[in-house]
């Protein structure tokens, strides 16, 4: 049986709903996106209706989903506004450790579907 994604993760102090869907919200914008993370600024800008979700792509190779949804709560640790902010590799690192391993601690079923093989 093919590992599925949490329903709900708690990012911060905040509450994630994470959805499978066949089409991403805004994903006719150019990126070619799999998944987007909706937060308040994305909700403010119009590329998302709700808030506080993440929608993955259904149909994609399960290695691609979970690589897809981690690429998503970072979105959502450093918030959206923050995604084309110049920064230093290093003060990167800094900012996101301490928010990936309080996410986890937050999350163990996280862990458990991020680590799963696809099943042969």
């Amino acid at each position: 049986r093919r590992p599925t994604p949490p329903t709900q993760i708690k990012i911060g102090g905040v509450i994630y709903a994470v959805e499978l869907v066949r089409e991403v919200p805004g994903a006719g914008d150019g990126f070619g996106l799999y998944g987007r993370t909706c937060d308040a600024t994305a909700q403010q800008r119009g590329s998302c209706e709700v808030n506080n979700h993440i929608y993955l792509e259904v149909g994609r190779p399960l290695i691609q989903e979970q690589t897809t949804l981690l690429h998503e709560i970072q979105h959502a640790i450093l918030g959206i506004d923050k995604s084309a902010k110049q920064t230093t590799y290093h003060y990167f690192i800094y900012e996101l450790s301490p928010k990936l391993l309080e996410l986890l601690q937050d999350n163990p079923g996280l862990y458990h579907y991020l680590t799963a093989t696809e099943s042969k």
